[in-house]
């Protein structure tokens, strides 16, 4: 299992150092689930919704991130972002946001 440490300031002072779990994997999933009919919304018609599931795992737990999206979008995070978010710390998020931020402009 990958660590990495962080040291979290307190009001009081700094805490004490900790270990805490890294992101080692960050599995990626495209569902599409075929509408009854074809649905509208007034400015698009389709027949299908894609569920994209997105799951970081660190030290023998995981997350789950879901959005609405093109199969792309899938591709997207498995081949640019979830590389950069391994070796994270898991509770990180500002870091994990600036990891991945610089990718996307």
């Amino acid at each position: 299992m990958e660590r990495s440490t962080i040291s979290p300031a307190s009001p009081t002072g700094p805490a004490s150092t900790r270990d805490v779990p890294v992101i080692a994997e960050v599995r990626v999933a495209a569902f599409c689930i075929p509408t009854e009919s074809l649905e509208s919304d007034g400015t698009r018609k389709w027949d299908r919704t894609t569920l994209i599931i997105v799951e970081p795992a660190a030290a023998g737990w995981s997350g789950l991130g879901y959005a609405y999206a093109e199969p792309a979008a899938a591709a997207l995070i498995h081949d640019v972002l979830a590389p950069l978010l391994r070796g994270c710390p898991a509770m990180a998020l500002n870091e994990a946001h600036a990891r991945m931020a610089p990718a996307l402009r």
